[in-house]
Parts: C-alpha cells; structure tokens; sequence
C-alpha cells in the first residue's frame, strides 16, 4: 500500500468562491515583493504610450476602464489612472487634482 500523503483538497462547485472569512474576497497573495509589486499594464488603440512610476494598484483598473467608457461608478474603490486617458476624454475632477500635485 503507498504511503499517504496527508494533503486535503477542496474542490467547490463551480462559480463558489471560499473566502478564509467575510472581509476577503480571494486568498491568493503572500506578503513577498514579488507578489504584491506586480506591473498593471493597459494597451491598445488611443492609450496613452506613458510609463509610470508611482504605486498603483489593481483597483485602479476598474475605475479606470470606467471612465474611457464614460460610464459613472460612484463606489469604486480605486483611482482613475488619469494618464491612462486618451486626449479629449472628459476628465473627472481627481484628474485635475492629480496631475497639479506632479508638478
């Protein structure tokens, strides 16, 4: 008989999330570098060619996505990536505030 291994899976149905409690949605991630410093990269037709080099995060993304499709979320957690913007895209007012505190 092969020895055993001790190792216990989990397989849910699908579309099930297991969060470890009620404040996580997700329980990848470790508290390493080279996982939690990871490039957020956007590209395609009338995207700015900018590189930045402050912290962004994940977040930003949806914010971000939402704003070149004009569409309004008002309990978005991340911040639009200004830069992001094509020229002429109406811009929300962090935009203006974001790009005075660069200078």
């Amino acid at each position: 008989m092969p020895a055993r291994s001790g190792d216990f899976v989990l397989i849910p149905q699908p579309h099930v999330l297991l969060a470890p409690d009620d404040d996580h949605a997700s329980t990848h991630g470790t508290p390493y570098e080279y996982d939690t410093h990871v490039p957020l990269v956007l590209f395609g037709q009338g995207v700015p060619a900018v590189r930045q080099g402050r912290a962004v995060t994940p977040l930003d993304l949806a914010p971000t996505l939402a704003t070149w499709l004009g569409v309004t979320m008002p309990d978005a957690t991340g911040s639009v990536l200004c830069e992001a913007l094509p020229p002429g895209r109406k811009r929300p007012a962090s935009c203006a505030e974001s790009s005075a505190a660069v200078r």
